[in-house]
């Protein structure tokens, strides 16, 4: 949402942000019906921790900087969306049925982005990649989670190939790298979860010249690559100046500029060394606990939600200001956590 908010706003004169309070009435109403459900406790502790952590950072970085009301408001967004999913039933529920439901929004809101073509024409003119509005980078990550979204929901085959062509067409349109590099990277990690590894290596090798073709989207890329190397090198000086002293804004202070367009790079300079461990530690549960399951001989499906956290994760690596998107981040990546948690004890139980 976060992706087409602006969108929405400028052209058609109302925000998306009622939906995130429609969105969490939803979740509280689903475990008010399974008021039996338990919660991983496992989870839970990681959740409190997290919680905990960036409670600190908020108040540390306001002794230095005045804070950003949307960053701020992420943030905290993000933490109460994401504790429900450390009910096994709701991550079970939502992701069940989001594969139904996002490819129809996330149609409708490249639609709306691309009707506000003057700025489209103007992003790729200047090779601007802001994230809100209807910049090419936001309108690609919309794109890729229709994509996938569409695959795993239950669609006939005629509805999956007509908007699937048409979300892969707007991707390579918008010349934007990272959202299709990061549909290739979960097409890989679906491979290498499902396949043996000599066919996994086979489909790698396979996919090579696709990330070259993928690269080449865009005629001039040294500005960006230089630009973003910079970026690297701003943050590992900052880091090695103080390592302890992080605060939300601090790149923004030493550099000028917003973020580093890497959310580790950004959790450690801006969140501190607490934050960053803990997200990278979770983030790693979540990816890798499934492949433990299977490695014991459990059939364990990886969910659709945990399928859009990858996505989401590998579209962090480039770009977009992660503390912005608490909102989505959070969430996902705690659904994606109580489900590689899961093994293969899945709740029998339908959501309503």
């Amino acid at each position: 949402m976060p992706f087409v908010n602006s969108s929405f706003l400028s052209i058609l004169g109302f925000s998306l942000n009622g939906l995130y309070a429609v969105f969490f009435a939803c979740l509280l109403f689903e475990l008010v019906i399974n008021r039996n459900a338990k919660l991983n406790k496992t989870v839970l502790i990681t959740y409190i921790l997290l919680f905990v952590s960036l409670l600190w950072s908020l108040l540390y970085s306001n002794q230095h900087i005045r804070l950003s009301n949307v960053e701020v408001q992420s943030v905290f967004l993000g933490l109460l969306l994401a504790f429900p999913f450390v009910f096994p039933v709701i991550s079970d529920c939502v992701s069940r049925n989001i594969g139904n439901i996002l490819p129809y929004y996330c149609f409708f809101g490249v639609l709306v982005c691309l009707g506000d073509i003057n700025l489209v024409n103007q992003s790729l003119l200047d090779g601007s990649r802001s994230i809100f509005g209807s910049s090419p980078i936001s309108i690609a990550v919309v794109a890729g989670l229709g994509i996938i979204s569409l695959v795993l929901g239950e669609h006939s085959l005629r509805k999956k190939v007509i908007m699937v062509t048409f979300f892969i067409l707007v991707s390579f349109l918008m010349k934007s790298r990272g959202p299709l590099i990061g549909v290739l990277l979960l097409i890989l990690f679906n491979v290498f979860y499902h396949s043996r590894l000599l066919f996994f290596l086979i489909v790698t090798m396979f996919f090579t010249p696709i990330v070259f073709l993928i690269i080449s989207v865009r005629v001039s890329t040294e500005a960006s690559d230089s630009e973003r190397l910079a970026f690297i090198g701003s943050s590992l000086e900052i880091i090695s100046n103080d390592l302890f002293g992080a605060y939300l804004g601090r790149f923004e202070s030493f550099t000028g500029s917003f973020y580093p367009h890497n959310v580790f790079l950004e959790l450690l300079v801006d969140g501190g060394l607490l934050v960053f461990s803990l997200f990278f530690l979770l983030s790693l549960i979540s990816f890798f606990r499934p492949f433990l399951y299977r490695s014991l001989g459990r059939d364990v499906r990886i969910g659709t939600l945990t399928q859009l956290w990858v996505f989401i994760f590998c579209c962090l690596q480039f770009s977009f200001p992660a503390f912005e998107l608490f909102k989505i981040i959070l969430p996902l990546l705690f659904s994606s956590l109580t489900e590689s948690y899961r093994g293969q004890h899945a709740d029998k139980r339908q959501c309503n």
